[in-house]
């Protein structure tokens, strides 16, 4: 949360992703050894350790707003895991088991282009999926069906 914006935008540059979801170190780091381990990273959500997500966005919206400095953190233009005026939980995400459709229309409805993949029943981040992604999915369902329904004309419908 505290790493300098600059340094956020390189690693999405490096990574080629929009979004980094951003972690509460001393949350995640739950055995205090202050190095962050793979099954810590994975539990976050079971340790309240996601404190938001930055994206392209945040940051393009930032530099808008004359907000961006070689200081600016990343927690300065993050979109919070929790509003901090109401305490209210703001970051939405979908299950693993989801269907590509309900991950479309939780990111249609909420205008995001990245979204969790939290198991609520184990607390695990899954992953994050993009737009990008949701589109490749759509488009490999859809030729899919053209598949079969073009070996059904072809063969007369047997």
């Amino acid at each position: 949360m505290d790493a300098l914006v600059d340094d956020a935008v390189r690693k999405m540059h490096d990574l080629d992703v929009g979004a980094l979801v951003v972690m509460d170190f001393n949350k995640l780091d739950v055995d205090k050894s202050k190095k962050i381990h793979l099954e810590e990273l994975y539990y976050a959500p079971k340790s309240n350790a996601i404190a938001g997500i930055v994206s392209e966005r945040d940051y393009l919206r930032a530099v808008a707003m004359n907000k961006v400095t070689d200081l600016t953190t990343v927690r300065e233009i993050m979109t919070p895991a929790v509003d901090a005026a109401t305490g209210m939980k703001r970051l939405i995400s979908v299950e693993p088991y989801c269907s590509v459709l309900a991950a479309m229309q939780a990111m249609t409805t909420g205008h995001f282009r990245h979204i969790p993949v939290i198991n609520s029943e184990l607390q695990t981040l899954e992953g994050l999926v993009s737009l990008g992604d949701v589109v490749k999915a759509v488009i490999s369902e859809q030729d899919e069906e053209i598949d079969v329904l073009e070996d059904y004309i072809t063969n007369g419908g047997k």
